[in-house]
């Protein structure tokens, strides 16, 4: 009897739900859509921003993708004086020739046919004070190992690698009595003599960036900035608490060079090849204007409280007059580090060979400074 009860108020509760759906008829206003202006200009490249229009929210909900506009005139203002008519590329894109210079006042305004005028203002910054304290690159062999997955692998299959090994210390120092606002990022790219190329981003270590640092110095951007992934939008932060003061930023990258096996003890012949792979790390610093802080924070805000019903909405931040977008300006410090390996550093199962820690035995080192390549744009 229990269990029948049981059933009925189930089926019941079904049934008041099926019963209960309804459709609510949307009684607000539905807007014209308007234009969407979004650019990032620094000065190792011309001025460039995308034109697109807006949607009504119910309109194309699961895509995203806004339709492109190609007939705009879009004018290009630096420090208030008319420099050029930006032309329109492909799908949106709006290009001149003006690279911009620190501290340059750059404004844009575009118009289109249904819409109405739009201008974004932002400045370009002097860039950051970035030098290289240390560098240092060391090339290891190891002893001969089993990868510590390999169980139930081929018995008897050994592996020795050859691995690069750099680290490097940066100094930021902060110039006293101003607002500024940095970001700081790592990403690595691949590339291939046939000119394929590889790009993605590299988490970074926190504890291991910042070691180096006075407490009180560093504290505040683990906790309060670095807090999450480790992406473009998670690396901004302001001067309020280094104003006048410098930071230091220690990376350590790794990679294997070449990887020899061995079966029963004895050397595996491989396909011979002249090949070798551009392996390159780029630690990226830059100061950014005030309009890219704002617009990085709030998105990432957004992003965060999306689908979470405890938190309210974030509102991105916005800089463009009668419509929206952004137009902002940075300037950045570039160190790249590279090495060459051969293409044939993974093992039988298409995996590095990780050496397992506790038997990882130098048995040549070689230690150098860094050959770097640094660069600001």
């Amino acid at each position: 009897m229990k269990r029948t009860v049981i059933a009925f108020v189930f089926l019941l509760t079904a049934l008041c739900w099926i019963s209960c759906e309804k459709d609510i008829e949307f009684k607000g206003e539905i807007t014209d859509p308007f234009l969407v202006m979004n650019g990032f200009l620094s000065s190792d490249s011309a001025v460039s921003v995308h034109l697109s229009q807006s949607r009504f929210v119910l309109n194309g909900y699961y895509s995203d993708t806004l339709a492109a506009v190609e007939n705009a005139t879009v004018s290009l203002y630096v420090n208030e004086v008319l420099k050029e008519k930006l032309a329109h590329v492909s799908q949106g894109i709006y290009r001149g020739s003006y690279l911009p210079r620190p501290l340059d006042r750059i404004r844009v305004e575009a118009e289109a046919a249904g819409f109405d005028v739009i201008l974004a203002e932002t400045l370009i910054p002097k860039g950051p004070d970035v030098t290289t304290v240390d560098s240092v690159i060391t090339i290891t062999e190891s002893e001969k190992f089993t990868p510590y997955y390999a169980y139930g692998g081929e018995e008897g299959m050994e592996y020795e690698t050859t691995s690069w090994n750099a680290k490097l210390q940066l100094k930021l120092s902060d110039r006293g009595g101003e607002e500024n606002y940095y970001f700081i990022k790592v990403k690595k790219n691949t590339c291939y003599q046939d000119g394929t190329r590889y790009s993605w981003p590299v988490n970074i270590d926190y504890e291991e960036l910042l070691k180096n640092n006075p407490s009180g110095n560093a504290d505040f951007l683990e906790e309060l900035i670095f807090d999450g992934d480790s992406g473009w939008g998670d690396n901004v932060f302001n001067d309020l608490f280094i104003d006048g003061k410098s930071l230091l930023f220690d990376f350590e990258f790794s990679g294997a060079i070449e990887m020899r096996k061995y079966k029963d003890g004895k050397p595996v012949k491989e396909e011979e090849t002249d090949e070798e792979v551009t392996e390159e790390y780029q630690v990226i610093i830059a100061e950014v204007s005030k309009d890219f802080y704002r617009y990085v924070v709030s998105a990432n805000k957004a992003d965060n409280a999306d689908g979470n019903i405890l938190v309210e909405p974030v509102q991105i931040y916005n800089n463009v007059e009668n419509g929206i977008g952004i137009l902002a300006g940075y300037r950045s410090h570039t160190v790249s580090l590279r090495y060459m390996r051969k293409p044939n550093i993974y093992d039988d199962n298409g995996q590095y060979a990780y050496p397992p820690t506790a038997s990882r035995h130098s048995t040549r080192t070689n230690t150098r400074p860094a050959k770097t390549n640094m660069r600001s744009r």
